[in-house]
């Protein structure tokens, strides 16, 4: 009996000891995923400058310096319209895979870079594309780490920035405000490409308005443009109607006080006397305006479509290219359908050519 309460005196003791031991560690870092499946056997290498940490295989040398030159311009250039300057960032590349894409993420911090160009990529080269939109946003991820956000960090970390990011500032102003950055920095960039705005033009002129629900979360009834192709003219127009400071006010709100619930529509309201639904509203109506009064004047070629839509049923019919005087060639997807090459006669038959898939060894 003396020994059991023996041990039982001294067990909040053991506990009051963990803790102690465990608060002593006053900074401490992990990685929890990764991106990326590089060979073991890489070489990797690093170029530190005052605001990147360039990583980077051996075999990537050449490239590199011009890469880390790119996001020092970048650095200078594409910083101001935000008002944020960025603490240094890492940057890694990969070039063993073959999937164009990049990932700008926070906890850690950091850029990975697949540096694989795409082969329907447009007049643009492929790190410079990666360097201007990537580091926008950091530019937009830093930006919120201020106010209450900022001392949430002091608690949890960088995944406080992480998290009001992606509960308060939605997908459309990060991807729509990075191809603005594309855009203006650059001699080509999203901005600049009829087909960007194609679709997004189309269903505005052709089927109206939808609700700012629809539009952001999609439809299995109707085609919407992605966050990029909707998010473009909304970031554009608004900082042309209202300054680029607005955008700097709004996005300050958010990471001051985004214990409002929706900081957002205060942020917007204040700069510019409507919420996002409002500004949405008002943004699009003001380009079916000025589309309208440019179809007005435009005289169209006589033509017959091809293709047949039917009810209720969304096709897309892209890359078309001529077999023969009578039949086309193109990619067709739809919303319950993966892509497919299709060939088509000039009544609008079809055949299916070929299905791709991917393989996996």
């Amino acid at each position: 009996m003396c020994r059991k309460s023996n041990s039982i005196s001294h067990f909040p003791f053991r506990i009051f000891l963990l803790v102690a031991f465990l608060g002593c560690f006053f900074f401490s870092s992990a990685q929890y995923y990764n991106l990326g499946q590089d060979p073991s056997n890489i070489r990797w290498r690093q170029i530190n400058t005052e605001h990147f940490k360039l990583i980077y295989p051996a075999d990537f040398e050449g490239n590199a310096q011009r890469l880390i030159n790119l996001f020092t311009y970048v650095y200078d250039h594409g910083t101001h319209t935000l008002g944020c300057k960025p603490s240094k960032v890492p940057l890694i590349v990969h070039n063993r895979d073959i999937v164009p894409n990049a990932f700008t993420l926070w906890a850690p911090k950091r850029i990975e870079l697949y540096t694989c160009p795409p082969q329907n990529t447009y007049a643009q080269d492929w790190l410079e594309q990666l360097a201007i939109h990537e580091y926008r946003h950091v530019v937009q991820m830093d930006m919120m780490n201020r106010g209450f956000t900022r001392a949430m960090t002091w608690i949890v970390g960088e995944q406080a920035t992480a998290a009001v990011t992606g509960l308060f500032v939605p997908m459309w102003f990060m991807e729509g405000d990075a191809v603005c950055a594309e855009t203006a920095l650059s001699h080509s960039g999203r901005g600049r490409i009829p087909s960007f705005e194609m679709e997004i033009r189309a269903q505005i002129m052709e089927k109206g308005l939808f609700s700012y629900d629809k539009a952001v979360f999609g439809s299995y009834r109707d085609y919407m443009p992605d966050q990029y192709a909707f998010g473009y003219p909304l970031v554009a127009m608004a900082r042309s109607q209202y300054g680029y400071r607005q955008w700097i006010k709004t996005m300050d709100y958010v990471a001051r006080y985004p214990f409002t619930i929706t900081p957002l529509n205060f942020g917007l309201k204040q700069t510019t006397g409507m919420n996002k639904t409002g500004l949405y509203k008002n943004i699009y109506k003001t380009l079916d305006s000025l589309w309208k009064q440019q179809a007005a004047k435009e005289s169209f070629t006589a033509y017959k479509p091809v293709t047949i839509q039917e009810s209720g049923e969304y096709r897309r019919y892209k890359y078309p290219h001529y077999a023969n005087d009578s039949m086309i060639i193109a990619e067709r997807s739809g919303l319950d359908d993966i892509s497919r090459f299709v060939i088509l006669d000039h009544v609008g038959n079809e055949k299916v050519l070929c299905t791709p898939r991917l393989l996996f060894l």
